[in-house]
């Protein structure tokens, strides 16, 4: 590997752990409400290379945020996804249920009026799963986390359903 692509790659990896440290006005676990996650909230769509996919979060009400996640190409669903953002005894977590697999709880870390960060060390991918909004038009998840030693993170960006 070059000296530049080693320089460029440690930059990466980074650049990428800076984002997801907790800053100045993060709120660690202890003090973050379900209503704090709230910005969440709306009707989420991206489109890429045919695929719609539509992420649906509701609003908080009763300890606990649902979201729904749909997939479609040509007409046809290829992912669905079930999530409950959920203030309980042991602090808020996120309950994912992907279709076909099993459940999977992560731990909220850190929040602010912006972002959010949950985290399963135990899991085998992702160990991490971070949403942040950009300007409240725009909804950003990232996963990541260590496959066979290696760090791997996908990222996904929706656009506010009808604004365009």
């Amino acid at each position: 590997m070059s000296s530049a692509c080693l320089v460029l790659r440690v930059l990466a990896i980074a650049a990428a752990c800076l984002a997801l440290t907790p800053q100045a006005g993060h709120a660690d676990r202890a003090d973050v409400e379900i209503a704090d996650l709230g910005w969440i909230a709306g009707n989420w769509i991206r489109e890429e290379n045919g695929t719609v996919s539509e992420h649906l979060w509701l609003a908080p009400r009763g300890q606990v945020i649902v979201g729904l996640q749909r997939d479609t190409l040509d007409g046809i669903t290829h992912h669905t996804e079930f999530v409950e953002i959920r203030e309980g005894p042991n602090g808020i977590v996120f309950h994912v249920y992907p279709v076909g697999q099993a459940p999977t709880d992560f731990f909220l870390v850190w929040a602010d009026e912006r972002r959010m960060l949950f985290e399963n060390p135990d899991h085998d991918f992702p160990q991490r799963i971070l949403y942040w909004t950009e300007g409240g038009s725009v909804l950003v998840a990232r996963i990541e986390g260590r496959v066979n030693g290696h760090i791997r993170s996908v990222e996904w960006r929706w656009r506010r359903a009808g604004e365009d």
